[in-house]
This record gives structure tokens, sequence and C-alpha cells, in this order.
């Protein structure tokens, strides 16, 4: 028997057993097999090690590798500093570090921090695995590796403390994935914050790009309100600002007020704010007086602000309140997990009959096996979503992450865990799932959370 670094057990009538020198061949003969030694290089070990132990079927080989993880035809130097797919905030390889390295601590410990020692049911030699530690222990000096301030390196693409970058912390328990600070729902960690770039205007496509006064991020990119220009990183009514009338940087004399986008010596019928001549009945900066400027997102009509098209303002952005899911018939009132918000009451996100057999189960087993996750003989979180298993080990069964939630609650998809973990809300560790850094497709999860909501029938 043996087995793969992911946990699944091969078993081989022509293996020795554990501890033999050798094979026996005929009657009264026999032939000893004498094993290459292991250099601390990454190609001594590639051969001799990985090719040797790691290519059987189901394990680490070229063929739909276990965890996703090709130890035979991948260079053991691209291991460096690359995050697990399965242990949250472990990378596989640090260099100079095999006590921080998950691919050594699953070969040295007998219950390792994540998954199980490897390989199951048996161990590499001592002279393996200390020529495992020696290869990376030596990849310090030669890889240069990133010490960050420290005398230890740094593995930037799981280490939260520097993400992607030195002294770059994520936010008190989010895990750092491949050089992200992986928050729930698909944000992004700015700050010690949690935040959604495409509408933070302090935050605007990317952590740190603050959008100009006055204006809005939309879809992660700064936008004034509509009649202002952004001039001199703010957003200014080119008709009416003094230091900019009728043109950015153009600047009324001292004593004269901008009229129309002209410098003049009075406002005529409108209202003067300082140098500007404005209506304070249409003026996103002076809606109903002089200084009362509308909030991003909002206009000026009948001098009060408000939002376009009947939305109303939550927060800093205008939305539909009766089709936002985040803010479902008020602000701040979020659907749960899966469900869409429609007239402004939560509901089911799908319509019709759908089947977990022709519908769910393969969507389920397409997204989360092939890695080797959630299938073989020792899956992730004992969960196999393969297509024969997943109803019995998914509808009215608890959570191993979750005290007190069920997988599938049926009938309730914004309580159940399943759902959470496949959007990437209220986790109770770990990351959104799939593992690929990215949901699954709307249409898919609208079928999930469909299912839930009809009872998630065994159909």
């Amino acid at each position: 028997m043996s087995a793969c670094s992911d946990g699944t057990v091969v078993r081989d009538s022509a293996q020795n057993p554990a501890g033999s020198a050798g094979s026996t061949g005929s009657a009264g003969s026999s032939a000893t097999t004498t094993k290459t030694p292991c250099s601390a290089d990454a190609a001594s070990i590639q051969s001799t090690i990985f090719k040797a132990s790691c290519n059987l079927a189901g394990c680490h080989g070229a063929l739909m590798p276990a965890a996703g993880l090709d130890l035979v035809d991948t260079s053991p130097d691209q291991l460096k500093s690359l995050s697990s797919s399965l242990c949250d905030g472990w990378s596989l390889v640090v260099p100079g570090s095999p006590e921080k390295s998950l691919l050594y601590e699953k070969l040295v410990s007998a219950k390792p921090t994540c998954g199980d020692a490897m390989p199951l049911g048996s161990h590499l030699s001592d002279a393996d695995v200390k020529c495992i530690g020696d290869w990376i222990s030596g990849m310090a000096q030669a890889s240069g590796c990133e010490k960050c301030g420290g005398t230890e390196c740094v593995a930037l693409a799981s280490d939260a403390t520097h993400c992607g970058a030195c002294n770059n912390a994520c936010p008190s328990g989010i895990p750092c994935q491949n050089g992200i600070c992986s928050c729930a729902g698909g944000g992004q960690a700015c700050g010690g914050q949690c935040t959604d770039v495409a509408t933070d205007a302090k935050n605007c496509g990317t952590c740190g790009n603050a959008c100009p006064a006055g204006s809005a991020c939309v879809a992660g990119k700064c936008a004034c309100p509509a009649g202002l220009v952004e001039c001199g990183g703010a957003c200014v009514d080119l008709a009416s600002t003094a230091e900019h009338c009728g043109s950015c940087g153009n600047a009324c004399p001292s004593q004269q007020v901008c009229l129309m986008g002209k410098c003049a010596s009075g406002c005529g019928g409108l209202t003067q704010c300082g140098g500007s001549c404005v209506d304070t009945q249409t003026s996103p900066l002076n809606c109903g007086g002089c200084g009362k400027p509308c909030a991003s997102g909002t206009t000026c009509g009948a001098g009060t602000c408000g939002c376009a098209n009947g939305g109303e303002l939550c927060g800093t952005a205008c939305v539909d309140t009766k089709t936002d899911t985040k803010n479902c018939g008020a602000c701040g009132k979020a659907c749960g997990a899966g469900e869409a918000c429609a007239a402004g009451v939560c509901a089911c996100s799908a319509s019709g009959a759908v089947s977990f057999s022709k519908d769910v189960a393969p969507v389920l087993a397409g997204a989360c096996t092939a890695a080797g996750c959630h299938a073989g003989v020792k899956p992730k979180e004992n969960l196999s979503l393969e297509s024969a298993k997943s109803y019995a080990g998914l509808v009215n069964v608890a959570s191993t992450e979750c005290s007190g939630r069920k997988l599938v609650a049926p009938s309730d998809p914004g309580n159940s865990y399943l759902m959470q973990k496949l959007l990437g809300v209220q986790l109770c560790t770990g990351t959104q799932m799939p593992k690929a850094g990215q949901s699954l497709p709307q249409n898919q999860l609208n079928l999930i959370s469909g299912w839930i909501c009809s009872g998630a029938p065994n159909n």
C-alpha cells in the first residue's frame, strides 16, 4: 500500500511490505534493488523521490494530479512560496524554512497542522526526508528570498503579516492566498479592513486610490457626478467655480465671480456662493443653499438631494431597494445567501423545478472534485461531492467547520453552509469555494439555491 501526499491510498500487489530490503524472485533466489541516493537539489529530489513515490494513479502525476499538484513534471523549484490549494495560510515550500513548509511538515509530523501525515501508512526514509529539508534550507541563499527586515525567509504568497509584499498585513481572521488577502464575498483588504474596491471611493479599483472630493467610485473607476469635471483633484462645476471658470485652472480675478463659465462682476439672478454663481435648486455642490453638497451618487433637484430613477441612498450609493440583495426593501436589509430580491422581498433565486441529479450534482462534481479536494478515499472535510455520494453528504448533514450549521438546510439557502461557502459569506474558517479564486457562475449558484429553496429533494 502506498499513499499520495493528499491522502489518496493506492494498493499495489507488487509493492514490497514496509521495511523489506528487496523483492523475492524465483524459488531460492532474490533480487535486491539499490536506490539512487538523493542529493539536496531540485533535479535529484524530483527523480529519486517525487517520480519514484508520487507518480502512482490518483496521486501527483501529470494526469489529474491530486490537489492540483503535479510533482512529476513540475520542477520542485517552482513550489517555493506557492500556496497550498487545500490548507489555508500555508505555502508548500518556504525557502530557508523547512519547518514553515507544508511539504516538509507532512513528511516529519505525525499530526500536521493541516491534513494528514504523508505518505499514509508509511514514510520516506530518514535520508530522503533530510535531503528535502537540506534542499529547502539551501534555497534561501540561492533564491535571494525576501526576509522583510527579519532573519528568516517570508512566504509572501501565504504570510498574513506580509501578504504579497512586506508589511502588508491582512485584517484579523483574513487569510493570505497567493499574495492577496482573501476577504469574504470577493472583497479586498485595504488599510486593515475588507472593502469592495468596485465602489469604495477611498480605494477605487485598488487600495489607496482615493477618488477626488465629491466623486463616486463606479465599477472600480472614479467618476464625477453629472455636470461636474475633475480639476486639481476635486469635482467642480466649470460654469460657476471661480478657480476653474470655463476650464480647469482658469481663475477669475479678485473681486469677480464665475457666471455661466465666464468671469463677471456679479451673479445677476443667481445666488452667489463665495466666488460662484449658482442655482441652488440644481447645483450638486450647493443644493438648497450655499455649502450644501449632495452625497456621491445623488443629484440635486428642486433644492433637494436625491437618487435618480427612484433609487434610495444607502450609505454612499444609490440602490434600487426593490432588487438589491444587500438592501432589500430597506437600507441594510440583506437577503440570505443564495436568495434574490424581488419587489423588495427576499425569495428563492431560481424558479421552476430543479433536479439534483441532472442540475446540481454535476455542477458540484465538476467544480469541487477535479483537483482532488472533495473526492477520493479521504475527501476534504470528509465530504465527497462525487455525483453518487454528494446528496447523502450534504442534506441535513452538520458542517464540520461551523458548529450548529447544516451543509444544506432544506428550504433555507440563507442558513445552508454550502451556499455560504460558495458565496464567501458568514464563513467560520477557510475561504470561498471553489478554491480557484472565483465563484461559480451566477446561473449555477441560482440552480443550487433554487434546489435548496424547493426543499432540497433527492430528484
